[in-house]
């Protein structure tokens, strides 16, 4: 790494505020190495040049005469290892406590920073926009792409593959849109089977059912991109250095609140996601306090947030539609593999028509119960009552309104009175 010469924006270079060093408003974390006991204090420019001499765009920042930092960045460079795993960052907003959200996973922060509102949106706003800029600019042969709206893939293909080779991140996301509510569900699932239904467990995480009643679609996005970013096999030979803007805690606090118990349970699920995705990247994590505050939502600067949102129900939407719906079409077989995991292997996706590609539903033998099981839906993954069963069904149906029938006309005809003449001959005649 080298430490060049250029100039800090000016918005930068007076961002040092005086705070509490117990409560910061961001902290940056490296959850691929051990914490340390004791967190540095920095403020917003000093955090700037550790993080660029950290990610290779340090010939853009100058360091100065700064001893502590110098220090500090030597420190820092002798712990770095040659592991071949790719860059992780992740900046996320909207956490009530910075300096705790890995507390109880045992982690402190690398780094603590302090500054001020308008000085910790301009640090956020280098790390996720400039620095793959600077980053790109300083490496020949890498290329900067956008996986989602929230992810950018900053990545150096090796001279060994052939250039007309996708990369394998790109492939990876090319349908997520389609693949994100069934992410969603297998990681309920596998976190309910895996924890079970305690109430506690070592006093870090509530109830797991309690994912059932989340429905804050940016979390679920946020949240679904991780767990798709861990499901992947990267190409040792390719180094990828990935952004990632994480805003949905922002959104969910202001919902919910920022001492609520669902946005306690829910800053907990990412923290406990982003530790176990650090096995696989080399994972640092820039967290801000920044609320998103109502009048803040209303400018410009969270009109991004806002568009997002509604992009997110328009997904969410159409997969409802495509639940219900049993002549629901994909654009193209592709599509239709991604959103349906192959028709759940009970079918293929085959073109029905013009530009409309769907499932066709096969039916499948079990040969230790020798059972043949029908599939219908959109994705082939319900199964079909066969007509044997609709027929004992619906004859059982009929026989029990025929007795209901029975008993009702058998009553009726006990109670209905009988006719005068009939009546007069029965009724006891009275003498004098």
């Amino acid at each position: 790494m080298r430490l060049g010469y250029a100039l800090l924006p000016m918005s930068l270079l007076a961002s040092g505020v005086s705070a509490s060093s117990d409560e910061t408003s961001a902290a940056f974390y490296q959850l691929s190495t051990p914490s340390s006991a004791r967190s540095p204090v920095l403020d917003t420019k000093e955090a700037l040049i550790y993080l660029a001499d950290k990610y290779d765009v340090s010939d853009y920042y100058n360091l100065g005469d700064n001893e502590e930092l110098f220090d500090l960045l030597s420190n820092e460079r002798e712990k770095q290892t040659n592991d071949q795993k790719s860059k992780l960052i992740a900046v996320i907003n909207g956490v009530a406590h910075p300096n705790t959200l890995f507390s109880k996973n045992g982690i402190n922060p690398t780094i603590k920073i302090n500054s001020d509102e308008d000085s910790t949106k301009s640090l956020v706003n280098q790390v996720l926009h400039r620095f793959p800029t600077q980053y790109a600019s300083l490496n020949r042969g890498v290329e900067s792409n956008k996986l989602t709206e929230e992810i950018v893939l900053i990545s150096s293909t090796s001279s060994s593959n052939e250039a007309s080779v996708e990369h394998e991140l790109i492939t990876h996301f090319k349908f997520f849109n389609e693949k994100l509510l069934s992410i969603w569900k297998s990681f309920k699932t596998s976190t309910m089977e895996r924890i079970g239904h305690q109430q506690v467990i070592q006093d870090r995480i509530q109830n797991p059912s309690t994912l059932d009643v989340i429905n804050d679609k940016l979390f679920i996005n946020d949240l679904s991109q991780l767990i798709h970013l861990k499901n992947v096999e990267l190409n040792p030979e390719n180094e990828n250095v990935l952004f990632i803007k994480l805003n949905s805690l922002a959104s969910l606090g202001k919902k919910a609140g920022f001492n609520s118990k669902t946005f306690e349970f829910s800053s907990q699920v990412l923290a406990d996601f982003l530790v176990e995705l650090s096995n696989v990247y080399e994972l640092d994590v820039l967290v801000t306090s920044d609320h998103l505050s109502k009048e803040d939502l209303e400018q410009t600067r969270n009109s991004e947030l806002f568009k997002r949102s509604k992009e997110l129900e328009a997904i969410f939407e159409r997969d409802s539609v495509k639940a219900s719906s049993s002549g629901f079409c994909f654009s193209s077989e592709e599509a239709c593999q991604a959103s349906t995991s192959n028709c759940n292997s009970h079918g293929v996706c085959s073109k029905v028509k013009s530009k409309c590609w769907s499932c066709l539903c096969s039916p499948t033998f079990d040969k230790k119960k020798s059972k043949t099981t029908r599939w219908a839906g959109v994705d082939c993954g319900k199964k079909q009552i066969s007509s044997e069963a609709n027929l004992l069904l619906w004859t059982g149906v009929a026989l029990l309104v025929l007795i209901a029938g029975g008993i009702k006309l058998l009553y009726e005809v006990g109670t209905e009175s009988l006719p005068g003449v009939l009546d007069a001959a029965t009724s006891v005649k009275k003498t004098t």
